[in-house]
């Protein structure tokens, strides 16, 4: 008897451990440079990466190889992985190969995740130098449903947007964009990217938005590291020169973005910016910006640093900050932040709604600013209910906390 249960529990045994390998988990290989189409195996990869887009199955992963020119070419990955098995996108062992799209301004992306959930993208470096790239480098684009468990982990994305005289057409570049499009209430169909995890990346030299976040909630950019970030011009024909933006058709329309422990600095200044500015357009250099809706999130533990240094003469028309909140973006906490050598505000809210909940800005550290190290809305907008508790604040060109409008009795200072 005692024999038989120990056969039985054997063959429990082994059929468990047959349900958690994923039926179809494969090393899929890429190298540009083999012969067309190739099978993917280690010994015939495929010449493309839409080759391996085009066939791969959750669990599997795609390793690209070094070729002796980059990748040039948009692809666009439409398949899942899933919760326990996703897919892996990332260079072959001891490989650094080189990606980008030389789309001449589309909307578009080297690599765009479409529609798709539970892919992650790792340790590619994209490189736009010498070449008019696309809008986009990566691409995380919900247009019909959300996308959930998307992880973009230690890529290098730089030299985006092209030349100085490419970025002065209006449009939306970056080199990384979370899109669930601008979507009014009612939204038909609702979508959105949930709960991406933007971690450990580079971005060096790109142009007008580095991170750009469209209707996407619960996202988390952490420990990156965005650094001399060059101006160009937007859909509005405002120059921006920007860190991290995120953006929304409709108030609470998306939440719970996290955006703590990155480094930003060293923005090109205006005086070294080739694209001219056009009369009565808003030109802006935040490090991060939250604009047009985004609730209920956390900026924290961010170090932002070198935005046009230097007292600036002409506020009206263009400003920097280390730190924007705006529009309707309200029940953030802002807090453990280091903001300085910043040529306008180190921190500055200008929400334009009334009755929103506050937001809280605790133990921050900001110096050596052109204008004001906290500044409260503007003439003729609403500035919107701010708690400062426990902040340092020193050398600020004008006031170390200043309002536009008294407000009395909205605000909390401590």
């Amino acid at each position: 008897m005692n024999s038989m249960w120990k056969i039985i529990l054997g063959l429990g045994l082994t059929i468990g451990l047959f349900v958690i390998v994923p039926a179809h988990a494969a090393i899929i290989y890429v190298d540009k440079d083999n012969a067309c189409p190739g099978s993917g195996t280690a010994a015939s990869p495929y010449c493309s990466i839409q080759n391996a887009f085009d066939l791969v199955n959750a669990g599997d992963t795609i390793r690209i190889r070094d070729a002796a020119s980059p990748y040039d070419a948009n692809s666009v990955l439409t398949r899942s992985g899933s919760n326990s098995n996703p897919i892996t996108i990332e260079p072959d062992t001891g490989n650094a190969p080189t990606i980008r799209y030389t789309g001449n301004g589309a909307q578009a992306a080297a690599i765009e995740l479409r529609d798709v959930s539970y892919v992650t993208v790792q340790n590619l470096t994209f490189d736009g130098a010498g070449v008019h790239t696309s809008a986009y480098g990566l691409y995380v684009h919900a247009t019909k449903n959300d996308m959930n468990g998307i992880q973009i982990l230690n890529n290098t994305i730089k030299n985006w947007g092209g030349n100085t005289s490419q970025a002065s057409f209006g449009t939306t570049r970056g080199p990384l964009a979370i899109d669930g499009g601008y979507c009014p209430s009612p939204c038909s169909p609702e979508r959105q990217p949930r709960g991406t995890i933007v971690r450990g990346n580079t971005f060096d030299s790109n142009r007008q938005v580095n991170i750009f976040i469209l209707h996407a909630s619960d996202t988390l950019i952490e420990n990156n590291t965005i650094t001399n970030t060059k101006c160009g011009k937007d859909n509005d024909t405002g120059r921006s020169t920007i860190g991290i933006k995120l953006d929304d058709a409709r108030d609470n329309g998306s939440s719970g973005t996290i955006i703590r422990g990155n480094t930003i600095h060293d923005f090109e200044p205006t005086n070294s910016c080739g694209v001219g500015h056009t009369s009565g357009a808003y030109d802006s250099w935040p490090g991060i910006w939250c604009d047009v809706g985004p609730w209920n999130g956390r900026i924290e533990n961010n170090t932002i640093y070198n935005i046009n240094n230097g007292l600036l003469s002409d506020f009206a028309t263009y400003e920097s900050q280390g730190i924007f909140i705006e529009a309707g973006c309200s029940g953030w906490v802002v807090r453990n932040n280091v903001v300085y050598n910043i040529g306008d505000a180190g921190v500055r809210q200008r929400m334009a709604r009334s009755g929103q909940t506050a937001n809280q800005y605790l133990n921050n550290t900001i110096y050596n600013v052109g204008g004001n190290g906290f500044e409260g809305g503007n003439t003729g907008s609403g500035t919107g209910a701010m708690v400062i508790k426990n902040n340092i604040v020193y050398n600020a060109g004008n006031a170390q906390i200043h309002f536009d409008t008294a407000d009395a009795g909205l605000h909390t200072i401590n």
